[in-house]
Formats: C-alpha cells, structure tokens, sequence
C-alpha cells in the first residue's frame, strides 16, 4: 500500500490557476484507504472548486489508478468532457498513468506520496 497526504488546498488551487473546467480522478484502492481520494473526498474537492468558481465536468474513481487497463476506461469520458485540467487523487504513480490517458490535458496531483 502506498501512503498519501493530502496537499494543503491552496496548493491545489494555484495549480489549477485560471483553468476553469476541471474533472477529478480518485482511487479505490490506497487514496480510499488513506481517505485521500475516495468518494467523500472526491465530493469534497468538488464542492471547493465549485465554490471557487469552476466547474467540475466530471469525477471517478479508478479501482487503482496505477493500472493502466482500468485507467484508461475510466479516463475516456472524462477526456471527452474537455476539461481544461485533470486532479488526480492517488499517489504519484496513479497521477502518472492518469497522464498518460489524458493526452494534452495537464494532470496535477492533489497528495503528497509519503
């Protein structure tokens, strides 16, 4: 299992900067366990943004976002929303494989990997 750490908000927030349509990518597996990126953190991010002003095209949750096979179902409809930026909930590993499904889209990571 990996271990995350939420970044503070902030950090988040000024990695999105100007972008105004967003979708957020979670894990099932470690993020959900170290409550960091399941559901109830995915909502909770959602209505932060929303609060900030953008607008959140979609959510989901991979059951691990460092399997590629799963990712990259999961990613398709978000990629077809056009998001202008993607927050992946996971470790350091699942941003990367998130990436990877979502060509041109940047993809920022919402946890430390400890």
């Amino acid at each position: 299992m990996i271990i995350t750490q939420k970044k503070p908000i902030e950090e988040v927030m000024a990695m999105v900067g100007d972008a105004k349509t967003v979708a957020i990518v979670g894990c099932g597996s470690c993020a959900t366990a170290c409550q960091t990126g399941g559901e109830p953190q995915i909502a909770e991010l959602k209505a932060t943004l929303e609060a900030a002003g953008k607008t959140v095209v979609g959510t989901t949750v991979a059951d691990y976002c460092c399997m590629s096979l799963g990712v990259k179902a999961k990613m398709k409809p978000l990629v077809a929303a056009a998001p202008e930026c993607v927050i992946c909930m996971s470790c350091g590993d699942g941003v990367q494989c998130v990436a990877k499904h979502a060509p041109g889209i940047p993809v920022y990571p919402s946890n430390n990997t400890m």
